[in-house]
């Protein structure tokens, strides 16, 4: 390839191969002759951001995603595709490109730098150390995948090296309550080295501020202090998000002692010493994108207050004593949810908490 196009590859954001142990002095050469030819261009890293993909499909969503990402937060993004059919007869083979988007001040580009490693079977050891090799230094690092995997090899071979690590249990490699085991296992093996941020936790934000808002003036918070029934129903994806709704409201609410009633239902002590019940249900029509269909709570004395899905996009908050309303349901992009896991709401130690009282519920 003419060093000329090959410039022009680069700065498009089409992958320039380059040699393996030659990474960064040919990504210096790169943006320095990317700026001799006139390219107006602001290298700019908040974050290393390791992205572990799966497969073509899997590595082109990362790649728009990286394109959104990029102007609000600008990165050294590693995509580490493990294993893929590389061809040839290296057992890693590496590409570099630039990620660009006009400035907020217009004028210059602000630039990301993205480098994919591809690995075949035998190369896949030789990621971690490659992988940390290549860190900004002084810059934190997150490991990120668009999915909770089936198994975490791959996620704990990089927990070292990393400042947070980013899954969606919204998105399960094996569906049901057995992946949230898995995500109770990435926590306890991360949590003396890193922070883990589910973006279920997060596309199901709105969901429960919309429910806290029940219980504010005039209804107050007299019926959860009598709450006798709480059901949660769920699309296949939704499995874990209700399991940490139950553990969301029992922290805030102090309910404990749980006690397994069925295959997904418990009861659990409130602190007059009586019992609230939990209900986890399955339905098979797809929910809104945080896979709830239904939160309701119920109290002896009938009063009940749910919201629920008309359609993957419209929801109904209705309540004893309050006007039914419908209003959209509240949708996240990818891009919106990784910026948050970025940012200071990643890091939100409600989760962890929700999260080990979900874990006491599956071992009831």
């Amino acid at each position: 390839m003419r060093p000329s196009t090959r410039v022009e590859r680069f700065a498009s954001g089409d992958g320039v191969q380059v040699e393996l142990g030659a990474i960064e002095r040919d990504l210096a050469s790169l943006w320095r002759a990317a700026s001799e030819r006139g390219h107006a261009v602001t290298r700019a890293c908040l974050w290393n951001l390791v992205w572990l993909v799966e497969d073509e499909v899997d590595l082109e969503n990362a790649r728009a995603l990286v394109d959104a990402l990029v102007g609000t937060v600008p990165a050294r993004v590693l995509l580490v595709s493990r294993p893929l059919s590389i061809g040839g007869d290296a057992e890693l083979q590496a590409w570099v490109s630039a990620r660009c988007q006009p400035a907020a001040a217009g004028g210059k580009l602000l630039c990301s730098e993205e480098i994919t490693i591809a690995a075949d079977a035998t190369g896949r050891a030789r990621l971690p150390p490659l992988v940390r090799a290549l860190l900004v230094p002084d810059v934190p690092a997150a490991l990120l995948t668009r999915r909770l995997p089936a198994s975490l090899d791959d996620l704990i071979a990089h927990l070292g090296d990393v400042d947070r690590v980013v899954v969606d249990s919204g998105r399960p490699a094996s569906p049901g309550l057995d992946a949230a085991m898995q995500l109770g296992e990435l926590h306890r093996r991360a949590r003396a080295r890193a922070d883990l941020v589910d973006l279920g936790w997060l596309r199901a934000g709105p969901f429960r501020a919309l429910f806290a808002s029940f219980f504010d003036p005039p209804i107050g918070p007299s019926p959860l202090r009598r709450a006798a029934r709480v059901l949660v129903e769920h699309d296949e994806k939704g499995a874990i998000a209700g399991l940490l709704l139950f553990g969301w409201l029992a922290i805030r609410l102090h309910w404990s002692s749980p006690r397994r009633t069925g295959r997904s239902a418990w009861a659990l002590r409130r602190p007059d010493g009586e019992h609230v019940e939990l209900v986890l249900e399955p339905r098979p029509s797809d929910a809104g994108s945080d896979g709830i269909h239904l939160l309701a709570l119920e109290t002896l004395e009938g009063e009940r207050f749910a919201i629920r899905d008309v359609d993957p996009h419209t929801i109904e908050w209705a309540g004893t004593g309050l006007e039914p309303r419908r209003m959209p349901s509240p949708e996240w992009t990818d891009e919106a949810l990784l910026v948050e896991a970025l940012g200071a709401r990643g890091l939100d130690r409600t989760f962890e908490l929700a999260l080990r009282l979900a874990l006491d519920l599956l071992d009831a």
